[in-house]
């Protein structure tokens, strides 16, 4: 029987309001009226209980025979649930960013304005280098660990960017935000893999019934769309990472005594908590996945896991260590393909008390979940290899993080050789791991050094070094390392990445006055430009510059 027009009206007009709030938001939310918007958007979301979610969902795909002709229902039929998802998560991610009111921010050595504890090394490599002076001023833990200037101005200042920041309200628009992820979680996300044998059905769990009965004839979100459901779920775990991670308003930790006492200590308990629920949501999340399935979603999770445990909170690290754990046993070759490349890019800016925290959790934690092995008689082969296996890989992350802080503190120092050695040493022992990924991206990173400091011999070398990881095929590669002078070549195809990266190391080379070596990579271009892409307009420049090392 079709639901009559007065039981959808209250709950339409809401939705319909609240969906033209996010579109308008979304416009202008970076320019004017954030505040404004920002309270009257959660002010709306707040009087959205867990039973109009289901009436927007169930009027979303409902027939026009099973529901009721008004207009608000017939507009909702119009409305794609990936869609209107999409926009409201991105809205709050980008809230994360723009926050609505004036929020606690910290000036970074190179004068931009950084979330609190927020620091990359990635930022250094222009051609301007750190003073020592700076470099005491770096905030070297993301959230926690700032390692505070001594002195009273910088005291001084970081009290007034607390003073001036609107916490109170910033801490009740959180609040409200992570209600509405927790109730789309429960109502979206976590029955998707209760039946995966459902076809264009999905469960919604009624907010109308004490026992919260599931019902499988309501439908929604289509089984037959894997692509648009793992694009969102990564949507949802960015924006839980982010929400954790990047708002400043949220580290009560840091906040100065004078600050802290004119804040309702309620208010500062409910941070805390609040980032620990976050935490907790993207771990629900997790666990919701079925087992066979969670494999397709672990180059999803895991930079998100890792981002998070860099909070300074004992319980956050613990569980997301256990996550990285369980995901372990889910498959470990994607675990350490993905663990070994976000470590390295989180370990530079979180600093070493993350490292050396995670490296011990890992270890502990491991011990205690592995299971003894059955008796020799009553063990099967893949059993112990797999034990073996899980072994090595938390061993070869051990190694890594000491690896990590041992040569980590030489980086970002003035010291031009300590700086070098340092990258040419974790290059060597991502060698040894045979991840070419990871050598890539440090000689990308030493390149970029070299540069710095105009050192055109040694740039010409390492040019010639990252060209021998590509192919003269025609394909593109991945560049998610690569340095932006060259991601265009990247790419178009690999054949054109690595000539270009020749052709700079030819021209360095020259630069330098390395004739000998310069007239090898003469050769490798001669080679190209004959035999395999005729090109005898750029033949002949390179037989040209061939002929003048010869004189």
């Amino acid at each position: 029987m079709a639901p009559s027009a007065d039981l959808y009206l209250k709950n339409h007009v809401l939705i319909q309001f609240f969906y033209l709030i996010i579109r308008f938001f979304l416009l202008i939310m970076i320019f004017f009226l954030k505040g404004c918007l920002s309270t009257v958007l959660f002010s709306s979301l707040q009087m959205l209980t867990k039973c109009s979610w289901i009436k927007f969902f169930q009027s979303v795909y409902y027939t026009s025979e099973e529901c009721c002709q008004c207009n608000y229902c017939h507009n909702l039929q119009l409305v794609n649930i990936y869609d209107f998802l999409h926009e409201l998560f991105t809205l709050f991610s980008l809230m994360h960013l723009y926050p609505g009111y004036p929020a606690p921010m910290f000036q970074s050595r190179s004068d931009k304005l950084w979330t609190v504890g927020r620091y990359s090394w990635d930022d250094d490599y222009h051609d301007e280098r750190q003073s020592e002076h700076s470099d005491k001023k770096k905030i070297s833990h993301r959230n926690s660990s700032l390692t505070h200037n001594h002195n009273d101005n910088n005291s001084n200042n970081n009290v007034e960017l607390f003073s001036q920041s609107w916490i109170e309200m910033l801490t009740l628009i959180s609040n409200a935000e992570l209600d509405v992820i927790e109730v789309l979680i429960e109502l979206v996300m976590e029955p998707y893999f209760i039946n995966p044998n459902l076809d264009n059905k999905f469960l919604l769990i009624s907010a109308q019934s004490s026992s919260s009965l599931i019902t499988a004839n309501t439908p929604a979100v289509c089984h037959t769309e894997p692509c648009l459901t793992s694009d969102l779920i990564e949507l949802i775990a960015q924006c839980l990472t982010g929400f954790a991670v990047e708002q400043a308003h949220l580290c009560v930790e840091v906040v100065p005594p004078v600050t802290r006492i004119r804040i309702d200590q309620s208010l500062t308990n409910q941070s805390i908590d609040m980032r620990q629920r976050a935490c907790d949501l993207l771990l629900s999340l997790w666990h919701s996945i079925d087992d066979r399935s969670k494999v397709n979603y672990i180059h999803i999770f895991l930079p998100n896991v890792i981002n998070m445990a860099t909070l300074p909170l004992p319980r956050i690290r613990e569980n997301c260590v256990d996550c990285i754990l369980n995901a372990l046993t889910i498959h470990a070759p994607t675990v350490e393909n993905v663990f070994v490349s976000e470590i390295d890019r989180v370990v530079q800016w979180a600093g070493t008390d993350f490292a050396a925290d995670i490296r011990n959790l890992l270890q502990d934690e491991f011990s205690k979940k592995r299971k003894p092995l059955p008796p020799p008689s009553r063990r099967s082969h893949g059993t112990e290899d797999f034990d073996h296996k899980q072994q090595r890989v938390i061993s070869d992350f051990s190694k890594q993080i000491d690896c990590l802080l041992h040569y980590g503190k030489f980086i970002n120092r003035p010291s031009q050789m300590n700086e070098m050695l340092a990258f040419c040493n974790l290059r060597k022992f991502y060698e040894s791991i045979n991840r070419k990924d990871m050598i890539l991206r440090y000689l990308y990173r030493l390149d970029r050094l070299h540069a710095a400091y105009s050192n055109q011999t040694e740039r010409g070398y390492t040019l010639e070094l990252i060209s021998e990881n590509y192919s003269w095929d025609e394909t593109s590669v991945d560049v998610d390392d690569v340095s932006p002078h060259y991601v265009q070549y990247g790419k178009s195809s690999s054949r054109e990445l690595r000539e270009r990266l020749l052709l700079d190391s030819f021209e360095y080379l020259k630069q330098g006055t390395d004739w000998e070596h310069a007239i090898d990579i003469s050769n490798k271009l001669i080679h190209l430009y004959r035999d395999i892409m005729p090109n005898y307009e750029r033949l002949s420049e390179i037989l040209v510059s061939f002929i003048f090392f010869h004189i």
